[in-house]
């Protein structure tokens, strides 16, 4: 499913929660076309993906300045309109997009794809189409908690402001208000938003993880 963006953390949480996997154990998936299906905009309804009549009915739409960003999370290798496999067998539809295709789309629209997969993949390995666009690779033979941890502050690190804190109150599950005001010479704004404190709280992992950002800060200046 394609579900149109939100800036509601609750209902994107809600979303990703529904999600399940089911089959499998036949090889290569079609993660190429996966990519073209979030990325493709209503004009291409016709041309870039043969995979529904979605795009006629909804294409994604960004606040101007947005940075766009992919995340794809794979086991295994990739389908190629050479190579479609059960694709064709099975779903009766050909495989639409090649990888350096599909790099240069997401090259052309400015999307930074993240991915999680297997290493040395052909034709071109999700290491190559990860850096290509601005993104990064994991392994995903990686320790996955972790590679979801560095994920978020390399995301995070792509933004034009990174405003990084730690809280002097672990009380744990209590509610905290956070208020940011920014002013500069073409205006000023704020935001007030609130988060929850997780019951078991270390103060530990927290500074590790504060001077992680710290120093991915410094490495992208």
């Amino acid at each position: 499913a394609r579900l149109a963006p939100t800036s509601n953390v609750t209902t994107f949480k809600s979303e990703i929660g529904y999600l399940t996997a089911s089959g499998g154990d036949d090889g290569e998936e079609n993660q190429i076309d996966a990519l073209d299906y979030a990325r493709a905009s209503v004009a291409e309804a016709a041309t870039s993906n043969p995979w529904g009549s979605f795009q006629n009915d909804m294409g994604f739409t960004y606040r101007s300045g947005a940075k766009k960003v992919f995340i794809l999370i794979t086991d295994v290798g990739y389908h190629t309109p050479d190579s479609p496999g059960d694709v064709l067998s099975i779903q009766g539809k050909q495989v639409a997009n090649t990888p350096e295709g599909e790099v240069s789309k997401l090259i052309a629209d400015e999307v930074a794809t993240f991915i999680v997969g297997p290493a040395d993949e052909t034709p071109v390995s999700y290491e190559s189409i990860a850096t290509a666009t601005g993104g990064t690779f994991y392994s995903s033979g990686s320790d996955f908690a972790g590679i979801i941890d560095t994920l978020s502050g390399e995301i995070t690190s792509l933004a034009d402001y990174t405003i990084l804190f730690m809280t002097d109150d672990f009380t744990a599950s209590k509610l905290h208000t956070v208020r940011i005001a920014v002013h500069s010479s073409k205006g000023s704004g704020q935001a007030t938003s609130t988060f929850t404190s997780p019951s078991s709280v270390s103060y530990t992992r927290a500074l590790k993880r504060l001077n992680e950002q710290k120093a991915l800060m410094l490495l992208k200046q």
